[in-house]
């Protein structure tokens, strides 16, 4: 190694060849107070095929950062570190599982490819393995090593006609592989499904399909919340705070924070009330006195954004006329009605500060008197099965 002064002795402890394999710990949480925790290549190994292991390992870590800031910063007991560790394993352990399933099928789609320019992934391995035993076993070393070079070289001699013009066996070669890809047995690039419309909880899997078949975000508990663009009606913060035109209902929750000037380090959890004012007004005031609650019960930061569904912003202001909001409050218009019309949603979400759906609530079709505690339990409910 030169580092601009002259080389320097570098001692090296130990080498080990990589060695594909596609494993997932059998737990994520180690120790004998669980405080060993797990994430990215420490806890799972995926075949290259695909670009998975890493982008698993950055959802890991969003995962856990907000469970241990909110535990840590956030002065909760240690107990309720400890459960929310647990829940970090049950969400996660499954998509890793997911993923290594996924970078094989990946992996065996590109020996396909190999396969097509009359390459054997096979053969380097029982090369080695030849080599290993009597009477090879007993060639010096360097010999063997010879051997093995000579012999992948002449495996691959059918390349080389692939960058000959006119080439018979290159053609061929391009042929095949075209017949592949053709048929979409190459290595795909997209995984919509995979990539942004993983789920957590039972039945969250995405189960058998195609692999590379395109996503419709829907709005599920368990899930990220959609991309819907919504105009910004009324900010919370008037003067001091420059908030843009339009949101998105993606991660609207750490929007809001990030756009306050005094923004909070506790990460916080989000209520969302969305619908047409018709719908929503005769419990709104309930749902802001229970959001309210049930943060001062659990000592849980929960901010509040209100989606007003239509086209006229005068009565989005009105909403903020009518009832006070704190200071980490937003007001938003849907005015292309793709919440209850296209994604079929009216009524109150619970999201967590990862951006997934903790709980869904209806609102109550009788529009008779709402008690505030229903709303408030419903909202420590959900707070509880995911911390």
């Amino acid at each position: 190694i030169n580092d601009g002064d002259g080389a320097r002795a570098v001692d090296a402890l130990s080498i080990r060849p990589w060695t594909m394999s596609s494993t997932v710990a059998e737990t994520y949480l180690a120790g004998p107070s669980q405080r060993i925790v797990l994430a990215g290549d420490a806890a799972h190994a995926f075949p290259p095929a695909g670009g998975f292991g890493m982008n698993t390992g950055l959802q890991d870590a969003h995962n856990l950062a907000w469970r241990l800031a909110l535990s840590l910063d956030g002065g909760h007991a240690d107990s309720a570190l400890t459960k929310s560790l647990e829940q970090y394993q049950l969400d996660r352990r499954p998509i890793a599982s997911q993923n290594a399933a996924l970078s094989v099928r990946n992996y065996n789609r590109t020996l396909e490819v190999a396969k097509a320019c009359y390459l054997n992934a096979d053969h380097p391995a029982i090369l080695v393995k030849a080599m290993s035993v009597p009477p090879l076993s007993f060639v010096p070393m360097n010999v063997r090593e010879n051997m093995f070079d000579a012999a992948v070289k002449a495996a691959t001699l059918p390349l080389r006609g692939l960058g000959r013009v006119g080439n018979p066996y290159g053609e061929r070669i391009k042929r095949n592989v075209r017949e592949k890809l053709g048929q979409g047995q190459g290595l795909p690039l997209l995984f919509p499904r995979y990539e942004v419309g993983f789920g957590y909880g039972e039945e969250r899997g995405l189960g058998e399909g195609d692999d590379t078949a395109g996503f419709s975000p829907t709005i599920e508990v368990g899930r990220r919340l959609p991309h819907v663009e919504l105009a910004v009606v009324v900010p919370s913060c008037s003067e001091d705070c420059a908030f843009p035109s339009t949101l998105s209902l993606t991660d609207v929750g750490a929007q809001l924070r990030s756009l306050l000037k005094d923004q909070i380090s506790v990460p916080a959890f989000t209520v969302i009330i969305a619908g047409s004012f018709a719908s929503m007004q005769p419990q709104l005031r309930d749902v802001l006195q229970a959001t309210a609650s049930a943060s001062s019960e659990s000592g849980i930061a929960i901010d509040i954004v209100i989606i007003e569904s239509g086209n006229d912003a005068a009565v989005g202001a009105s909403i903020s006329t009518e009832y006070s909001f704190d200071r980490n409050a937003l007001l938003l218009l849907d005015s292309g009605t793709k919440l209850s019309s296209k994604l079929q949603f009216e009524g109150i979400m619970l999201v967590r500060p990862d951006g997934h759906v903790a709980k869904l609530l209806p609102f109550d079709e009788t529009n008779e008197e709402i008690e505030t505690n229903r709303y408030k339990d419903d909202i420590l409910f959900g707070i509880s099965e995911v911390v």
